[in-house]
């Protein structure tokens, strides 16, 4: 379908995200955590978000791998996976911020946005899109 070069628009852009996201917690790690709310983030939540970063990296490469590829069944794989961790990050961000005091920062605000309104969207539109008939 000619339109889905356009859904797949936004998967390039969620690249982008992913990247800046990546450099901010890996090199500018405490003022990431300020940006959620965290007034004096613990070494060891520094480091857990290292890891998400280290896990958002292979989480990328795999987007991206897919995408340059052109290869469609194995989008729809990576979109599908994609799907339910999103689901799953809308849960552990809900519980992070009530974790912390309950205050919706801007940064917070974005990544919950985003989510809902274009990157689950988009792949909704994109799997059904691209199903196959029985």
């Amino acid at each position: 379908m000619p339109w889905m070069k356009h859904v797949k628009k936004i998967f390039y852009l969620e690249l982008l995200i992913n990247l800046a996201s990546i450099i901010q917690i890996l090199f500018t790690n405490q003022d990431f955590l300020r940006s959620f709310g965290v007034t004096t983030p613990s070494p060891g939540l520094g480091e857990s978000f290292m890891w998400f970063a280290t896990l958002l990296i292979v989480m990328t490469y795999i987007m991206a791998r897919a995408l340059f590829a052109h290869n469609d069944t194995a989008l729809r794989y990576v979109l599908e996976g994609y799907l339910i961790g999103d689901v799953v990050y809308l849960g552990v961000e809900v519980a992070f911020i009530n974790s912390i005091g309950g205050v919706w920062t801007p940064t917070a605000i974005f990544g919950a946005a985003i989510t809902i309104l274009l990157l689950i969207p988009a792949r909704l539109i994109y799997l059904w899109g691209t199903r196959k008939p029985l």
